[in-house]
């Protein structure tokens, strides 16, 4: 231990230091420097284009890198650069404090070559992450408007054989006399054939315009009618089916429509001017479809007969 001890000097020092994978370098007080690794000589070669006397001239070339250099500064909100070899580095110069070491300067270099390809391969899986999940939402999206469609075309194909059945026991009703039941009757089909005449995508405020001008009903509005689907259909739709109602049921000449903003979103009121209906409603074709449409957009439907006919829909804000 005490041979190993006396073989100890500046040169084993320096043979230490140069063992080192980071770079090192200190300086005087005066900049100039007194002890710098091979790694940082090999480094400050690049970025000064020589052996650096001075520590500010490794300091210097950091903060404007001579374009000679080769050298690029990374992008990464940090202070790392990419030398021409392709290994990346940061560099930190600090001030030395104690009473031996007072405004002593230290410039000390750290291979974050590793670290930083290990940082952009995992930027690159979440970018193929973040691809694939917008391809699985966009696929999500369609099988939703297939399903969607599927089970509109089911359900259109069951009223279709419905309407054939009720024609034939129209037609049977009508023959035997009894009228009663065939006005029931009736009105289911005209439900039905309602439903099928619903739709959606057609629907737009002129031609919900024209709809109330054709039947004489004057639509009166209090509030913003909603722009962004789905609650603008929704609200065509019902807008749509009010008046048609209005007209044909009820008899009345104005529907008021109220449109308000409630804790957790959005609130449609429809009523009219007509007869008050005489008996709870029941929901045909027109106003089931709309129900559909607004329990898909997360919403509820309620329809009042009493004290008069009044549609209320209430949708969440994001709707």
């Amino acid at each position: 231990m005490l041979r190993n001890r006396q073989r100890l000097g500046p040169g084993s020092i320096k043979e230490a230091l140069d063992d080192l994978d980071s770079g090192i370098c200190f300086a005087l007080p005066s900049g100039r420097v007194i002890l710098i690794n091979h790694q940082m000589a090999e480094l400050a070669a690049v970025l000064t284009g020589g052996y650096p006397q001075d520590i500010r001239q490794i300091k210097d070339a950091l903060e404007s890198i001579p374009e000679a250099a080769g050298i690029k500064r990374l992008d990464t909100g940090s202070e790392l650069f990419e030398f021409p070899d392709g290994r990346v580095w940061s560099f930190e110069t600090s001030v030395l404090k104690g009473p031996e070491l007072q405004d002593f300067w230290r410039i000390r270099a750290l291979n974050m070559t590793e670290v930083y390809k290990a940082g952009q391969e995992l930027e690159n899986e979440n970018q193929a992450l973040r691809e694939v999940n917008t391809e699985l939402q966009q696929m999500l999206e369609r099988l939703s408007d297939r399903i969607r469609d599927r089970e509109s075309l089911e359900l259109k194909m069951r009223i279709h054989n419905e309407i054939g059945t009720s024609l034939i026991a129209l037609s049977e009703l009508l023959e035997s006399g009894d009228t009663e039941e065939a006005e029931d009757q009736l009105s289911r089909l005209i439900d039905a054939v309602g439903y099928l005449g619903v739709d959606t995508g057609a629907l737009s405020r002129e031609s919900v315009t024209e709809q109330a001008a054709a039947l004489g009903i004057k639509v009166s509005i209090e509030g913003s009618i909603p722009a962004a689907e789905p609650a603008s259909r929704i609200f065509l739709a019902a807008a749509s089916e009010c008046i048609n109602n209005c007209a044909r049921h009820a008899g009345g000449s104005e529907i008021f429509i109220k449109v308000s903003k409630t804790g957790g979103g959005q609130r449609f009121s429809f009523s009219n001017n007509g007869r008050q209906p005489d008996a709870p409603i029941r929901e045909g074709g027109g106003l089931s479809s709309l129900r559909r449409l607004t329990e898909e957009a997360k919403g509820r439907m309620t329809v009042l007969s009493e004290p008069g006919f009044e549609l209320i829909i209430e949708l969440p804000i994001e709707a």
